[in-house]
């Protein structure tokens, strides 16, 4: 959505362990070839962190205006279905190995933050399921008096899938190779009383598969790019309560392979609603509005319809907090049949709790649906997580994750039903 986007916490969360484990993750089994995108927009107001992922920050190694941080990254784990099969379901063990490095720079109001990561993912029998994937990147902000804030970044990232990845023939729903690339540019006016954020937003995907043309479908989509302008308006009522209006244009085209395939479209979000922080125990902001995305193609109808969004957390205890997420909005994807596009309907919630100043645990739920009108298809997806995290120094933690994934759908193409499970551990160490 137009305001879900963090800005003191954006470079951390491209790099670090969660999002690395997330975005494998991801790509497993929700169905998508591009694991979520980077969302680069600038402001602050992502509530909800990923459950079990908030670490002790370790004092970086300063060298002059550059302040470095660093981590490396090993996991052990189990997948019962590491195909996502309806049928004759695979069971694997794999190992991963991964590592990180963030360094910033600051002068004055001047800020440049550059990360690179990687990570490698093998399979004990399964090889063809083994992946690697590396990220590199950065963003500059500079404050302009008092009340402007200007930012400015860029992200590249990479995953390769095992080049005899038998999805990618039967069924033919996988990449072999994904590159995207996400830069954007913002800012910030905050006088007091209105505080103004706006971005501009470009994206490329480019897909490559070994697979010839005719033995696969995947190729026909080569690359998307989008196109986004987001902005958003707050008013500032009072102490712990604003009002605000947001909204969002996407322009997107694919480029297709098959020319009689066109999937181009121009998508537009409108919401308003209120942010609140009553007390220190309670956070969140609601918001109700407009979607629509309108197609080149005469041959997919208007998508339109009510959006909403709520984000709300709440922290009773110091070691103890909820949170809860859920919305209604337009999402895109690219797969083998289609590049189509879905209005996602999603619910997620979160318990985590700190037994103690090294031990925390944590209980993680989510749902989405999504209904891609233009094919007529409907996927529902649930993801059901425990786990814990232990900080044996402020050095070294260990995480340890158990999810339970499902899927139901009424398409063959698109994706199919059924169950998963995963478990694994993880040790990191920050030099």
């Amino acid at each position: 959505m137009p305001h879900r986007a963090s800005q003191t916490m954006l470079v951390l969360s491209l790099v670090s362990l969660g999002s690395v484990v997330a975005t494998g993750a991801a790509a497993q089994y929700n169905g998508m070839v591009v694991p979520p995108a980077t969302t680069p927009p600038v402001d602050g107001r992502a509530l909800i962190d990923i459950a079990g992922t908030r670490k002790k920050d370790k004092t970086p190694i300063e060298l002059g205006p550059f302040a470095i941080q660093s981590e490396a990254n090993a996991g052990f784990g189990f997948e019962d279905n590491i195909r996502a099969a309806e049928t004759d379901e695979l069971e694997d063990y794999y190992g991963e190995l991964g590592a990180e490095v963030i360094s910033r720079a600051t002068a004055g109001g001047n800020e440049i933050t550059t990360f690179a990561s990687g990570s490698v993912r093998k399979y004990d029998s399964e090889s063809d399921q083994d992946f690697e994937e590396w990220a590199v990147g950065g963003r500059t902000l500079s404050n302009v008096g008092d009340v402007v804030n200007l930012q400015a970044g860029l992200d590249m990232r990479q995953r390769v899938i095992s080049r005899e990845n038998s999805r990618v023939v039967s069924p033919p729903e996988r990449p072999v190779q994904f590159r995207q690339t996400t830069a954007f540019a913002g800012i910030v006016h905050d006088p007091g009383t209105f505080r103004t954020v706006g971005s501009v937003t470009f994206r490329k995907t480019d897909i490559e598969d070994v697979v010839d043309l005719e033995t696969s479908t995947i190729e026909r989509f080569e690359d998307s790019e989008e196109y986004v302008v987001d902005l958003r308006v707050d008013y500032r009522r009072t102490e712990g309560l604003s009002l605000f209006t947001a909204g969002e244009v996407k322009v997107r085209t694919i480029d297709a392979l098959d020319p009689s395939t066109d999937f181009d479209s121009t998508a537009i979000e409108l919401l308003a609603g209120v942010a609140f922080e009553p007390n220190s125990f309670v956070r969140g902001e609601v918001s109700v509005g407009f979607l629509s995305r309108e197609f080149e193609s005469d041959a997919f109808d208007e998508q339109t319809g009510g959006a909403f969004a709520a984000e709300v957390i709440y922290q009773p205890l110091r070691r103890l907090s909820f949170a809860l997420e859920a919305g209604r909005g337009l999402q895109d994807s690219i797969n083998a049949a289609t590049a189509a596009s879905a209005i996602e309907t999603s619910v997620s919630g979160s318990t985590v709790y700190d037994v103690n100043s090294n031990l925390q645990v944590f209980l993680e739920s989510r749902w989405r649906q999504e209904d891609f009108d233009e094919v007529d298809v409907n996927i529902e997806r649930g993801q059901l997580s425990v786990g814990s995290r232990i900080d044996i120094n402020r050095s070294l933690d260990v995480q340890t994750r158990v999810s339970a994934f499902s899927q139901d759908t009424d398409s063959e193409v698109l994706g199919r039903d059924f169950d998963a499970a995963r478990a694994f551990t993880t040790l990191s160490y920050k030099f």
